[in-house]
This record gives structure tokens, sequence and C-alpha cells, in this order.
């Protein structure tokens, strides 16, 4: 995937906008926990397997987007959504949570694989609807992130 991402994104109401990511910058990190208190119009990219989910909040000008951008030998993707996505749109988030844990004996015990490290990362988000557990898996060769970063982003509305 390019740092540089330009994409035509048309909402519910007909709106559009134009999401200008600039991925993998370090400055532009922030903790899962800064969703609390936004309301959502729009969850993009979240399915099992995507690298990427984008996030957007009522009334910004901004989006949240939860990625891995690879480097070499590492693969970090969803591998199970837990809960109702729908829970997520139109309602406040009361709770954002990162929690993880690394290894995992069924991924690393594999004689025919070059996994040698396994992160599991779990996001978690409480609105007053209900919940959604986002649960990553990152493996390595053990010397590659096996996470998954949070950022915001602009993003510019057109015709």
């Amino acid at each position: 995937m390019d740092t540089k991402e330009r994409a035509a994104i048309t909402l519910a109401q007909g709106k559009k906008f134009i999401l200008d990511q600039s991925l993998g910058s370090s400055e532009k990190e922030h903790p899962f926990s800064t969703m609390v208190g936004f309301q959502l119009e729009k969850v993009i990219g979240l399915e099992e397997d995507s690298e990427k989910i984008i996030f957007i909040p009522k009334h910004c000008k901004f989006f949240f987007s939860l990625y891995h951008e690879p480097k070499c030998c590492e693969s970090v993707s969803v591998v199970d959504i837990c809960g109702d996505v729908n829970d997520l749109i139109g309602s406040r988030i009361l709770r954002a949570e990162e929690s993880s844990s690394e290894g995992d004996p069924t991924v690393l015990d594999n004689p025919n694989s070059d996994i040698e490290s396994c992160t599991w990362t779990f996001y978690k988000l409480d609105t007053e609807k209900g919940g959604v557990t986002i649960r990553w898996l990152g493996t390595s060769n053990g010397y590659y992130s096996e996470k998954a970063c949070f950022s915001f982003n602009n993003y510019e509305f057109f015709n």
C-alpha cells in the first residue's frame, strides 16, 4: 500500500469527500482512546482480513484510521470482529481501549512456517447501543512490528 493515498468516498447523505491519508507518520499517531466522545457517521473496512479500518466521526473534518503499514517480513490484519458494527454508528463512543498479548502456540508451533513471533491486539469500542471488539493478529520473523497504528487525518469535501 502506498504511504499517501487519496480515495473518494460518498456518504449515505450523498456528501462526497476526499480522504487524504499520510500513513506511517509517527507524529500523527495517537492513543486509541482518542475516539471517546465522538459519534461515528461511517466505518469503512471493518471486515476480516482487512489491513485498514477508517472511522468517520460526525461533524468533523478528519477521520480516524486503524492500520498497519508493512515493512518487510510481517503480516498484520483483522482476524475477528465481535459485536454489531451498526452499534457504532450514530451513538457516542463511551470507551475505546486497546490491549495486546504476545505468542500463541497454535501460530508459532507450525514447523513449515517462518513465523517466529506473533501479537494479538484487541480494540474495544463501547457505545450506548452496544460494543464491538476488533481482534488483529500480527506475525513476523521477530524483527518487525506486529501491531496496528491509530491516527487521525484530515479530509476535504468536494462536489
